[in-house]
C-alpha cells in the first residue's frame, strides 16, 4: 500500500514540496499541518540522498534538461530506497521509493511489506506519465497552475493507494483511458 505521493524541487539549499497526496491515514498524524511537515521532512530526506548521490557520481544534469525538453527524452534518474524506523517520520515503519532528475524529485511513502520491484515500475510510469501530460519537470510552473492534471495522472496510476501489476495488454489499456481522459479534460477547461 502506499501511503503519499509528493513532487519536491531538490536544489541545494531550498528543497520544497510541490505536491503532495496521501492514501492511507496514519493514526499519529490526524492534523492537516503535521501531515504537511512530516512530507516536508520526507523531501529534506530525499534531496540529502539524491546530494549525496550526485556527488559521489559526480553526475551532472545539465545536458538531460535540453534533451527532455527538446527529445522529450526521460533524464536517467538517480534513484533510491530509505527506510524509516516505527516514530522516525510515522507511526510504523515505512519505506521512502526516489527517483530524482533535474532538480525535481518523485517519492512515494511505501509500507515496508510493498514489493518494491512492481513499486519502481509504478513509480517510472507515473512520472512518465506526469511529464508527458503536465510538462512537470520542464515547466513546473505551468504544471502546478493545472493541478487537475497532476491529481488525474495520479489517481490513474496508484488508484487508492494500490500500485497495480502491469502486463503489457494492461498497460496499453490504461494508457488508451489515460489519452481519452485527457482529451475530455482539455476540451472542457478549453
Amino acid at each position: 500500500m502506499v501511503f503519499a505521493f509528493v513532487i519536491t524541487t531538490l536544489q541545494p539549499g531550498f528543497v520544497k514540496l510541490l505536491y503532495s497526496t496521501t492514501f492511507d491515514r496514519d493514526d499519529s498524524l490526524t492534523d492537516r499541518q503535521d501531515r504537511k511537515e512530516v512530507l516536508q521532512r520526507v523531501c529534506q530526506k530525499v534531496a540529502s540522498e539524491y546530494d549525496a548521490m550526485k556527488r559521489y557520481t559526480n553526475r551532472n544534469d545539465a545536458g538531460d534538461f535540453e534533451r527532455l525538453r527538446s527529445d522529450n527524452v526521460l533524464p536517467e534518474f538517480s534513484r533510491g530506497i530509505v527506510r524509516l524506523e516505527p516514530e522516525e517520520f510515522f507511526a510504523d515503519g515505512k519505506m521512502i521509493l526516489w527517483f530524482a532528475a533535474i532538480d525535481t524529485g518523485f517519492a512515494l511513502i511505501l509500507e515496508n511489506s510493498e514489493n518494491v520491484h512492481v513499486a519502481t515500475l509504478n513509480l517510472k510510469l507515473l512520472i512518465q506519465n506526469l511529464q508527458q501530460y503536465t510538462q512537470v519537470m520542464t515547466e513546473p510552473v505551468v504544471a502546478l497552475a493545472r493541478v487537475e492534471r497532476i491529481v488525474m495522472v495520479v489517481e490513474r496510476s496508484i488508484p487508492n493507494g494500490v500500485l497495480p501489476l502491469h502486463t503489457s495488454a494492461l498497460l496499453k489499456e490504461r494508457l488508451k483511458e489515460t489519452d481519452k481522459s485527457f482529451s475530455r479534460l482539455i476540451k472542457e477547461k478549453g
